[in-house]
């Protein structure tokens, strides 16, 4: 973050960006400020989060998924 600020830009953090609370509270944030500058948004996420098999496995950042795939998938998030 400190790299961006020094380039003059209004940045916010959100430690936990697989939470939407934190995401809308730093939007709002940046929609309540009067800073005259650019706005940044640094979400640290993790992968896959709340699906057993894809959560922290990069092999799934992009990667089709069979019809079994999905129907655990949404079941892990139900549970969630």
């Amino acid at each position: 973050a400190a790299i961006w600020q020094a380039f003059g830009w209004d940045v916010q953090v959100v430690t936990d960006g697989n939470d939407v609370e934190s995401l809308l509270s730093a939007l709002k944030a940046i929609l309540q400020s009067d800073v005259a500058k650019p706005h940044l948004i640094i979400a640290h996420t993790v992968k896959g989060k709340g699906i057993s098999f894809m959560e922290n496995n990069l092999g799934w950042h992009a990667a089709p998924i069979n019809r079994e795939q999905y129907e655990k998938a949404q079941s892990d998030l139900e549970l969630a």
